[in-house]
């Protein structure tokens, strides 16, 4: 079968040289047209996000500014001072804080090497800096440490540009001395290369940095520049910028909604943005390849069509009745010994008439159906040919079904919707979701119930001492997507609800689970005891929250209402764990599998003492 159709797609291609050429080459140039349009939207999104990056990544600047508000018996127009000691402040009370810097400025600053001298911007920075401005030194330096800051030391941190006007192109500045307005410095490290379009005060590049305890001592500067504050969790982004407000509006006495007391460069909101502006521009490129494809399609359609209507044609019988088309070339044929059965009528026409019941002659194609070997290729151009046995009888003679022309609209018909049942089950298979019964699952220390609640179809756990797990069923899975419905209760200590992955048995699994009871919390500790991962039997959450605090474990963002269904995404990508919570873009938690596990049961998963309600589960495996 195969090599029949290969010979006819040679002929058709020798036949038909021109039209070919231009489907290939319309076919190619679509595809490229699509793959290049999409690959320089990705580039130019991630040069755009890059380039904001490079001057820092989840971050907040704050800057002193003046209130619009009058507040507790003071007036308006008040103008708001930062000092070093805001930041210390910022850090004790506010948790989702992991990182901060202050930084003093300094326009005019004289650098002087010999007889090389010139001005650039001076800042004066604490060593998270480095971290969290992306500030890293090229190899053989190093940037501002902590007992520099401490010691109030005479140290340097040159930007690559600046480095160059100073010493020159090719000249390793590191231990050499610069005199920074009048003062001798020891340069200890110089800026690597990076891409950054967006800055504060000039690019990194064109400064000097040294520590801010030696900034202040030299200049006396009592009020700072700026703040910078890094969350944890950039999902918990929001949240930190109003409590800076409320915090520093406490101390300062402004009102925490006046947005005026304070200026906020929020790195996480324009990271959206810019985020936003490439995915837009991808897609439009996505579109322009698209279309083109489209174009280069219905080329391709058109070629197919005019080959087709010519075989048709050409084709014996064609555009003549099917009586006449079969009664004469079709009997010659079969005498000139296109079948050589023992059981061979006296012609092909006598064949057809006593195989009528089963088989039905089409109008266009004398073709239909007919003993003898496969056509030739002069009948066969720019057709499938499909045969079979005719009968289960040894000996049967082949028919042979030409598909374009002798295929009736009810068999295409037929045919469509097989192939359409096909493409859904295969679907199926790529994503499964449907109602699961208590049949279903294979539950332990658990027992387990029929749930409808309106859209949600699905179990119910019930309450019971010891963590309970229910496993589907026949489902092993590896590395994919689990998205399910669930619902606890806003009752401490007593509702812990979430999935198990890669499980074996009753106490040995990964789980990602959840405390509804903590989700709007005012308590931070709490707050932040949200969504936890464990690895059970070695890694407990007691384990994890004694040894690797707050790596396991996060809040959640924006926060369920802990007694209402929500809906929860878990993307495995071992070593990798993603939770997301309802139409969030960030995860909630993200953390490295413990276990060394790659595949396994899935089910259910309910804590100590807690029942729980799930609904509408759907596992797609990669």
């Amino acid at each position: 079968m195969f090599s029949i159709l290969l010979r006819e797609f040679i002929a058709d291609l020798k036949t038909q040289r021109t039209r070919a050429f231009l489907t290939f080459f319309a076919v190619t140039w679509g595809t490229l047209a699509v793959v290049l349009l999409l690959a320089f939207g990705e580039g130019l999104k991630r040069t755009v996000r890059d380039g904001l990056l490079g001057a820092g990544e989840r971050i907040f600047m704050v800057y002193g500014g003046e209130t619009s508000k009058a507040f507790a018996g003071l007036g308006q127009g008040r103008r708001i001072r930062l000092v070093e000691e805001d930041l210390d402040l910022v850090r004790s009370a506010i948790p989702d804080v992991d990182r901060g810097s202050v930084s003093y400025g300094r326009w005019g600053t004289s650098f002087q090497r010999g007889k090389t001298r010139t001005n650039a911007f001076l800042e004066g920075v604490g060593f998270e800096h480095e971290t969290i401005r992306h500030m890293e030194p090229a190899q053989g330096g190093r940037f501002i440490n902590p007992t520099d800051v401490a010691q109030k030391r005479r140290v340097l941190f040159l930007g690559t540009e600046l480095a160059e006007r100073i010493f020159g192109k090719g000249v390793d500045p590191v231990a050499k001395s610069v005199v920074v307005d009048g003062l001798p410095f020891t340069v200890v490290g110089v800026l690597k290369k990076k891409f950054q379009d967006s800055s504060n005060n000039g690019p990194d590049a064109a400064r000097g940095v040294i520590p801010y305890s030696t900034f202040r001592t030299i200049y006396g500067n009592r009020f700072v520049n700026h703040l910078i504050v890094q969350p944890r969790d950039a999902s918990r982004g929001p949240i930190v910028k109003a409590e800076l407000y409320r915090v520093l509006g406490r101390k300062y006495s402004f009102d925490p909604s006046d947005e005026r007391a304070l200026g906020m460069w929020d790195f996480i909101e324009s990271e959206k943005e810019t985020h936003a502006v490439g995915l837009g521009i991808q897609i439009f490129m996505g579109l322009v390849g698209a279309f083109t494809l489209l174009i280069a399609g219905v080329g391709v359609a058109n070629i197919m069509y005019v080959v087709s209507a010519s075989s048709a044609r050409s084709a014996p019988g064609g555009g003549t009745s099917w009586r006449n088309s079969c009664s004469r070339p079709w009997r010659s044929l079969c005498r000139e010994g296109w079948w050589d059965s023992p059981s061979r009528p006296s012609s092909c026409w006598a064949w057809m008439r006593s195989r009528r019941k089963t088989t039905r002659p089409c109008n266009t194609s004398c073709a239909r159906d007919c003993p003898g070997p496969s056509p030739s290729s002069a009948w066969a151009s720019s057709s499938a040919w499909v045969s079979w046995r005719g009968s289960s009888r040894r000996g049967a003679p082949r028919r042979w079904i030409r598909w374009n022309h002798c295929a009736t609209n009810k068999e295409r018909r037929r045919m469509s919707r097989a192939a359409l049942a096909v493409l859904f089950a295969a679907s199926s298979l790529a994503a499964q979701q449907r109602p699961i019964a208590p049949k279903d699952v294979e539950v332990f220390n658990r027992s387990v119930s029929s749930l409808s609640d309106g859209t949600k179809q699905g179990l119910r756990l019930s309450e019971h001492a010891g963590d309970g797990v229910a496993y589907l069923r026949g489902v092993e899975f590896g590395n994919g997507t689990i998205e399910f419905d669930v619902r606890g209760k806003d009752v401490q200590g007593q509702s812990f609800v979430g999935i198990a992955f890669h499980g074996v048995d009753s106490t040995t699994y990964d789980a990602i689970y959840f405390r509804p009871f903590n989700f709007r919390t005012p308590d931070p500790a709490r707050h932040s005891h949200a969504v936890q991962y464990i690895s059970h039997p070695t890694y407990t959450w007691q384990r994890l929250r004694t040894e690797r605090p707050g790596v396991f474990e996060q809040p959640v963002s924006p926060a369920p209402d802990p007694n209402q269904w929500f809906h929860v995404r878990v993307v495995v990508a071992s070593p990798k764990v993603s939770v997301f919570v309802g139409d969030a873009k960030q995860p909630s938690l993200v953390v490295d599998q413990l276990s060394d596990r790659t595949k396994g049961r899935v089910g259910w998963w309910v804590g100590n003492t807690s029942d729980g309600d799930f609904a509408n589960l759907k596992i797609t495996p990669n």
